[in-house]
């Protein structure tokens, strides 16, 4: 799969190119005047957070299915597929820094936590919310701003509202999850189809394909069940990495999330098969913010004693596979390079999260 990571680096040096750009005239922007330090900070804030990067998926998702229909990598039209996605990732991140109350991101500080430092609580916590909404906006103003054709615009700026309501009702489904007697009420995987596939992936290649001028395809069924597919094997997958690596970062990340309550196929599957006795301890540790180091550990070792590992690696690979699946049938929209990445990305985002490929490390459909 080294193909994917030589292509995402290529993809994020053009990236970073036109982003830069984007985001030192939105911060030099006057035309609605202000004073004070508060907005620059918040800003370059966004800017900061954006330039810093992650796994830079969307992006790439964007290029590559603007290349499958014919548009050109270095085309303004694919770059702003590009830049709209990536900052509405930007927002996204923002808004789960807020609700998560986390202090880190990307290697830095959260957005969040950086405003903690510049405004006095609890002033800080609504100066999070505001800089979060201005991230939405400017996502949308990379597109509407780019000079695209009314229709080719109005149709990305729409996928862009899309994505957004799709992340506010998951996140809306996850806070709601976490509330005690919840559990058994809210679908995990329909949580993570809003948060990672409608709100990310799913746009994602619905931009890169507009980018081609191709609105056909971009809301054709097979597109929205590749989006759908890949979100949710991504999202799996990440849940994966969180509760079962044995890296520090990742065991940290397990005990913040049981113990804010986060919702995850692992916690659904050992409260299914929990006995009594182990319901009534995880009742005392999930959604306790005061539980201790061992209490966590007690959790993972529940999860190893009723073999949930293997069962949340067969989600992700049963997903990742549909998702190959369908882009399998794409031989016709075009470009084979660009096809054979957006195939083979759903095997790849699983071994980024160290998920075990399984049936899929010798599945025929990924050695074509």
């Amino acid at each position: 799969m080294q193909h994917i990571v030589d292509r995402i680096r290529q993809h994020e040096l053009r990236f970073l190119s036109c982003a830069r750009n984007y985001l030192e005239a939105a911060c030099a922007d006057r035309t609605i005047p202000y004073e004070g330090a508060y907005v620059p900070h918040s800003l370059q804030l966004i800017a900061d957070l954006t330039l810093r990067g992650g796994k830079r998926v969307r992006m790439a998702l964007a290029y590559e299915a603007a290349r499958l229909a014919g548009a050109e990598y270095d085309s303004t039209e694919a770059n702003t597929a590009a830049l709209g996605i990536e900052l509405l990732d930007t927002a996204q991140l923002i808004q789960d820094d807020i609700v998560d109350n986390s202090d880190g991101r990307r290697g830095g500080w959260s957005v969040p936590y950086a405003l903690r430092h510049l405004a006095p609580h609890p002033s800080a916590q609504g100066l999070s919310a505001v800089v979060n909404d201005l991230g939405l906006v400017l996502a949308l103003q990379a597109v509407s701003a780019a000079g695209l054709p009314d229709a080719q615009s109005n149709a990305m700026t729409g996928v862009l509202v899309d994505a957004t309501k799709a992340v506010c009702i998951g996140q809306i489904m996850d806070i709601e999850g976490r509330q005690e007697g919840h559990w058994s009420e809210i679908g995990i995987e329909h949580m993570h189809e809003d948060k990672s596939a409608r709100a990310c992936l799913l746009p994602a290649v619905r931009l890169g394909l507009l980018a081609a001028d191709r609105a056909d395809l971009a809301f054709s069924s097979s597109v929205h069940r590749y989006g759908i597919a890949l979100g949710v094997a991504y999202q799996v997958g990440n849940d994966y990495a969180d509760m079962f690596s044995d890296s520090e970062v990742n065991r940290r990340r397990a005990g913040n999330d049981i113990r804010a309550g986060v919702p995850s196929v692992a916690i659904r599957e050992l409260l299914r098969q929990a006995t009594g006795d182990e319901k009534r301890e995880l009742d005392l540790i999930i959604g306790n913010p005061n539980a201790s180091d061992d209490q966590v550990d007690t959790v993972r070792s529940m999860m190893d004693a009723h073999q949930i590992r293997p069962i949340v690696a067969g989600e992700a690979q049963r997903y990742a596979r549909a998702a190959a699946q369908e882009a399998n049938t794409w031989s016709s929209w075009g470009q084979a390079d660009a096809l054979t990445f957006l195939r083979d990305m759903p095997r790849w985002a699983l071994g980024c999260f160290s998920v075990p490929l399984g049936p899929l490390e010798t599945d025929p459909l990924f050695l074509s």
